[in-house]
């Protein structure tokens, strides 16, 4: 037969050079697995502190927008504020006005008021007779 040795010897010899290539096949597999097995762990672990920025950003993205519409809501009620007082502040002037004129036509009738005496035709009086 072609390939095969009849000597005992060199099937042994043989033997042993396929079982140091399945050992050297088998150790190189292992370093393998180790190393993507290593590189897994490394893609872990980078993933959740990617993650853990992306949570974080995402957390403070919407503590930001939570501020930012909880200042809109105190501006709105703010103004409303604002426009309530400038309209009691505009009826208590209109009240004021109209008190002050008020006491300015008192005034007025109180000092210019013309009492008027009826006429009464003047009687002469004849001292001499």
């Amino acid at each position: 037969m072609v390939g095969i040795r009849s000597s005992k010897v060199g099937i042994v010899g043989s033997y042993k050079a396929v079982m140091a290539r399945q050992s050297t096949y088998w150790s190189k597999m292992k370093a393998n697995r180790e190393s993507l097995g290593n590189s897994m762990n490394q893609t872990r672990s980078t993933l959740a502190s990617v993650s853990s920025a992306f949570a974080s950003a995402q957390a403070d993205r919407i503590a930001g927008l939570s501020n930012l519409a909880a200042q809109a809501g105190l501006d709105r009620i703010n103004a409303a504020r604002k426009v309530q007082s400038q309209s009691m502040m505009k009826q208590i002037d209109s009240t004021q006005a109209a008190i002050d004129q008020a006491k300015i036509e008192a005034e007025l009738k109180q000092r210019y008021y013309v009492y008027t005496i009826p006429a009464v035709p003047l009687v002469t009086v004849d001292t001499e007779a």
